[in-house]
């Protein structure tokens, strides 16, 4: 979430019973701590009109149940241009938890989700307009294979996925650089050839 991301109104949700419920914008994780205070950020006002950035996550707690037998459901929100507030999912699901254990199952998800939050401005992209052009670059594998190693060692299952997609694709790799290499040595080398000095 950026610093500079726009104010909007958002009504923070009235609280779904009786018993124990808060609200909080989330700024950090403190990823050492397995209870509600590793999730940090201003406090918000259950069923009150606040001001938040467009695109930042709410946590919102709730104890539901009877006076014997309640506990907590949580869920994770965005908070969206208009105001409105929508459920966030990642690569595991929807970001929300029922039962005393919720913090560790929240934690370390939406940790990354935050980290996850700078802007990417080619979201829009085609995948197959991305690898086109990282196919005319020199330094496109070098630097796709540093993202990967990034989001693989903050266990990002999107990139365990890729990961796993680009070491079976090493066989077709190596029979491509072998053909490029024959058309080379035979003089049939594509338009991106170092020009002759």
């Amino acid at each position: 979430m950026s610093s500079t991301a726009p104010l909007v109104r958002v009504r923070v949700p009235e609280p779904r019973d009786k018993w124990k419920s808060w609200a909080k914008l989330l700024q950090r994780v403190d990823t050492s701590r397995k209870d509600g205070y590793a999730f940090q950020g201003p406090w918000l006002r259950r069923g009150r009109l606040d001001e938040l950035p467009a695109h930042g996550l709410v946590l919102l707690y709730d104890e539901c149940g009877s006076r014997r037998h309640h506990a907590p459901r949580v869920q994770v929100v965005r908070v969206e241009p208009d105001g409105s507030l929508t459920p966030v999912s990642d690569e595991e699901g929807p970001l929300d938890a029922k039962g005393w254990d919720w913090a560790l199952l929240l934690r370390d998800r939406v940790a990354r989700l935050l980290r996850s939050g700078k802007p990417r401005p080619l979201a829009g992209v085609a995948t197959e307009d991305l690898a086109e052009e990282l196919a005319c670059r020199q330094d496109a594998a070098d630097a796709y294979v540093s993202a990967l190693l990034v989001e693989l060692s903050a266990g990002s299952h999107v990139a365990l996925t890729a990961a796993r997609h680009l070491l079976a694709a090493i066989p077709d790799i190596e029979r491509g650089i072998a053909a490029c290499e024959r058309r080379i040595a035979n003089g049939s080398a594509g338009d991106d050839a170092p020009a002759e000095r």
